[in-house]
This record gives C-alpha cells, sequence and structure tokens, in this order.
C-alpha cells in the first residue's frame, strides 16, 4: 500500500534523525506484490504473500539426515 512517492517521504524522518538511507531503502513501501487491484480483500493477500516470501527467503533450508531418493 502506499506509492513510491509516499515511500520517500516515510524515509526522510528516520535519515534525518541518523538512519543510514541504505537502511532506510530496507523499508518495505509500498507494502504488497504487484496485482494491480485495489480491492482491499486482494491487497491483504498480497500483504500476506510478501511476508511470505520474504520470510522464506531469510529461512535456511530445513536440514536432514536421510539422502534424497
Amino acid at each position: 500500500m502506499g506509492s513510491a512517492a509516499k515511500a520517500t517521504v516515510l524515509r526522510r524522518e528516520p535519515v534525518a534523525r541518523g538512519l543510514t538511507p541504505e537502511r532506510a531503502e530496507n523499508f518495505f513501501c509500498p507494502i504488497s506484490e504487484p496485482i494491480g487491484s485495489n480491492h482491499p480483500h486482494e491487497i491483504a493477500l498480497s500483504i500476506a504473500a510478501q511476508l511470505l516470501r520474504v520470510r522464506d527467503a531469510l529461512t535456511p533450508a530445513p536440514q536432514t539426515l536421510m539422502p534424497p531418493r
């Protein structure tokens, strides 16, 4: 949700207070996967999808003691 212009505005204050611009670029704004819809329930699902995508990218693959078949 939001726009690229709003994201720029939202990043200004933390940077003005000492956060590095590089850290501010890590903010997820606008949030949601680009789905081309503005229906609230679809936006909610796209946000959930983005959260799962980010979580899965940060979580290491499960390890197993068994060799693959």
